[in-house]
């Protein structure tokens, strides 16, 4: 994903992550597959990043709801 270069693009796909990652944290407990690129990749900065900038405009993207 970082090397999507429209803004808001990135924003949805994060936007889904974000809602889809109690589902795989549900099936999958020890082998969260959303968890792993989050917390262990290589891109961990990005990320945390991202999910800030959703957070703090949670109601454009529809997180309001599901944070």
């Amino acid at each position: 994903m970082p090397h999507i270069v429209d803004e808001n693009t990135l924003h949805a796909l994060m936007s889904i992550l974000v809602v889809v990652f109690p589902y795989f944290q549900k099936v999958f407990p020890h082998n969260n597959p959303i968890m792993a690129e989050f917390l262990i990749g290589e891109k961990t900065d990005f990320y945390k990043e991202e999910i800030m900038y959703l957070t703090n405009r949670g109601s454009m993207y529809r997180l309001d709801k599901c944070m």
